[in-house]
């Protein structure tokens, strides 16, 4: 049954079996690695996602000889089901080519490939690290709840907080869950 129920935004991307993470750390190479990166999942319809690593703006993508890595675009063959499991990871179904994006232990280090079935090596834990209470990059009017006034920019170097204001802010993420305005 494939998982609908990710929300767009920045993840790292976690193997439970190895205690390692998704990562893209040069070219079209896709390791499981110590420290987490960064990667931008992005529903494009009908339960399918594309995953799109931050630092190298690569999408994962599964080949057809076995092989998960990453390219430039965003085709067929970066296309993916997000399958949640009963222990609430998920198993990455090549939408393509219906097999699951593994890690497995390669000398000292931790390479990626495919297989036809979800087992503990395929199992992934999405932790989102942009969350800021659902809130995606944009425009927005800024209202604090407790003293009920909007975020004002009335001088180029003094903020206060108004009680009717029209005044948009363009929030961006920035990295690691910090916006800015």
């Amino acid at each position: 049954e494939q998982f609908a129920g990710v929300v767009q935004g920045y993840y790292t991307i976690f193997n439970n079996q190895w205690s390692t993470y998704l990562a893209n750390l040069h070219e079209d190479e896709v390791i499981g690695f110590e420290d987490p990166r960064i990667w931008l999942i992005t529903n494009e319809g009908h339960g399918i996602y594309s995953l799109q690593n931050k630092q190298s703006e690569q999408f994962l993508r599964c080949g057809n000889q076995g092989e998960v890595n990453a390219v430039a675009h965003n085709l067929e063959w970066e296309k993916w089901y997000l399958e949640e499991q009963d222990d609430g990871t998920v198993c990455i179904l090549s939408h393509q080519w219906n097999k699951y994006v593994q890690i497995s232990r390669q000398g000292d280090g931790f390479k990626t490939g495919q297989l036809n079935r979800c087992g503990s090596w395929e199992r992934f834990t999405l932790n989102r690290i942009a969350d800021f209470s659902g809130v995606v990059p944009g425009h927005y009017r800024v209202k604090s709840v407790k003293w009920n006034h909007y975020l004002s920019n009335p001088a180029s170097d003094q903020i206060e907080g108004i009680e009717d204001n029209s005044e948009v802010w363009n929030v961006r993420f920035n990295d690691a869950g910090v916006y800015s305005f």
